[in-house]
């Protein structure tokens, strides 16, 4: 079984309400400087296996720092970082909840390549490097930085994927004493350390170094002594079998300048990582297709046959738990989704014995239709077919953890359908093209389509005004000038103070949250704001005619704004900010 399927099975004791006697120590590995760590089991579920670290603290100074770890930990889960479950206290220290990797460390890995060929090791180098680098680049993104990245801090789980381990260590452990010898990485660190604080340079170091152990076996500084490899930085060379692009990425990663070096991000966007992000991409759609085929078959030979059928089944339905609990990987539910894996298992709901559907099935269905807060899938859902007859119907199973996780996921599908509406609403807005030959005199010309009624295109004039807090063309110069990026086609917004680009999906979300930070309360919407403008607008003298043609109330100003370019609304703007 799955680790993550089995603690979805024990989410009926939440996580804040674990104690140390709930699990049982399988086996505790050395003590650490900091505190110390064991592989433990589940007292009520002992094939459930965890990593327990266990950080003491002898002062308030020391609990605060490791509250802020945990704090840190809940706001970093990526499927490229090892899983945290939670923390509880135990006397006078904390206990931290991760998931156990059963395949190892990449340590070990490096340790069973020893004696493969370099040609070998370089077929596997990509993967490697795009697994630490996905996580490296979430990692930097949140401003969190290993520090003191090494193969042991690289988990390697059941699906030989690779999760950094051992981050954000530095915001507590600053007063922790090192009495032990230090790798060169190490050396250059503490060299940088010296001059500036941590970056995310500093972890782009480490992985040089363990890119060059992985293809050699060697660290690259490894005939040096601690003075020369700090001060002189003598890189070992690469082998000249290793390809152009592998040698360049290494070297650049190795800088010793960290002004030099790229960023993960950068790093993931050459042509190498492209590639392997295409491969990864594709395995993960061909693991749903088989899936989706394995769900597809019936039960409709002996009961021998059929035992094997559901076996290969909840094995699937486990897989997709592994991947997706507790993921951020929308773009995973949604090729699953597409694919029609959640149409298989509606099938099955519908018309399958309800004693031969295990909770594997539904838990499955759940981690698909509980997106995170990227991209809703919900509407595709439903759309690739009806999931609420067969939903409803295992209603009737004799199992309450099933009933309870059906009845989760009519809710969920159901909002998202609620929120699609409101989605399919803002959608008629559409972006303008704009002409700004004429900026110079004072006009602006905007064309846009708008699909309320009839599908219309409509040409509007922006003009000068003598009140500046009213003149839209000196909001647009404005706006030029401090636009950072372009969008592209399928982008609405640019939020600059997040540097976040919104596509149409967020962009109703993202309305609302402009309200609230301008101090518009949150029973006033876009309409109640556009009726009490109106309200306003007639209290201050405007005539019929203006307000008309300014809210498009009248199919008369519909036809002005379209073909006789009289959409001059300075005076009604004047009246509205009296």
């Amino acid at each position: 079984q799955s680790c993550a399927r089995s603690m979805g099975s024990a989410q009926s004791k939440q996580l804040d309400t674990w104690k140390y006697d709930d699990f049982q120590i399988i086996r505790p590995f050395p003590q650490l400087p900091f505190g110390h760590e064991s592989i433990v089991k589940l007292v009520e579920q002992p094939e459930v296996q965890l990593t327990m670290k266990s950080f003491p603290y002898k002062d308030e100074s020391d609990k605060k720092a490791v509250e802020n770890y945990v704090q840190m930990l809940n706001k970093t889960q990526s499927e490229y970082t090892l899983h945290f479950f939670g923390a509880f206290d135990h006397d006078d220290e904390k206990c931290l909840i991760f998931e156990h990797c059963s395949a190892g460390s990449l340590r070990d890995l490096i340790q069973t390549m020893k004696d493969l060929s370099l040609e070998e090791r370089m077929k596997k180098l990509p993967r490697f490097l795009f697994h630490i680098l996905s996580g490296l680049a979430y990692l930097h993104l949140k401003g969190i930085i290993h520090g003191n990245l090494k193969p042991e801090d690289i988990h390697i789980d059941k699906d030989r994927k690779m999760k950094i381990a051992n981050y954000g260590f530095n915001v507590f452990r600053e007063s922790i004493s090192y009495n032990k010898t230090l790798e060169s990485n190490e050396q250059q660190l503490i060299k940088e350390l010296i001059q500036d604080k941590l970056n995310p340079s500093h972890d782009i170091y480490s992985l040089g170094i363990i890119a060059f152990l992985i293809l050699t076996g060697s660290h690259p500084f490894k005939d040096q002594t601690s003075d020369e490899s700090i001060f002189k930085d003598k890189l070992l060379t690469l082998p000249d079998q290793v390809g152009d692009e592998i040698k360049e990425m290494i070297v650049r990663m190795l800088n010793k300048d960290p002004t030099q070096r790229p960023f993960a991000l950068e790093l993931l966007d050459s042509e190498m990582m492209r590639t392997q992000a295409n491969i990864e991409k594709e395995q993960q759609i061909q693991l749903f297709q088989k899936i989706k085929d394995d769900l597809q078959v019936p039960l409709i030979g002996s009961e021998l046959e059929d035992k094997l059928i559901i076996q290969t089944q909840e094995s699937g339905c486990e897989l997709i738990i592994s991947k997706l609990k507790d993921k951020k990987d929308d773009e995973g539910r949604k090729s699953a989704i597409f694919i029609g894996v959640t149409s298989e298992l509606s099938n099955i709901f519908e018309t399958r014995d309800l004693n031969l559907i295990s909770p594997v099935y539904i838990d499955s269905f759940e981690c698909l239709s509980f997106p995170s807060d990227s991209i809703d899938i919900r509407p595709l859902i439903f759309a690739k077919k009806n999931p609420y007859p067969g939903l409803i119907r295992l209603l009737q199973h004799q199992n309450d953890k099933v009933v309870l996780i059906a009845i989760k996921c009519i809710g969920s599908i159901l909002i998202g359908s609620i929120d699609e509406t409101e989605v399919n609403k803002l959608k008629k807005i559409h972006r303008a093209s704009v002409d700004l030959s004429e900026i110079q005199i004072g006009r602006i010309k905007l064309k846009t389509i708008i699909k309320k009624n009839l599908k219309v295109t409509v040409n509007l004039t922006l003009r000068q005004m003598e009140n500046q807090a009213l003149c839209p063309i000196k909001w647009w110069i404005k706006w030029i000038k401090t636009k950072k990026k372009t969008l592209n086609e399928n982008e609405v917004w640019l939020k600059s103070n997040q540097s976040e680009i919104m596509d149409i999906d967020r962009c109703s979300l993202n309305v609302r949250l402009v309200l609230k930070d301008a101090g518009i309360p949150e029973n006033s919407r876009v309409t109640s704001i556009r009726a009490a403008s109106i309200t306003k607008a007639i209290q201050n003298g405007a005539t019929v005619d203006e307000i008309n043609r300014w809210t498009r109330h009248s199919s008369m100003a519909n036809t002005i704004q379209r073909f006789y370019d009289k959409n001059n609304n300075d005076r009604l703007r004047g009246l509205l900010i009296l």
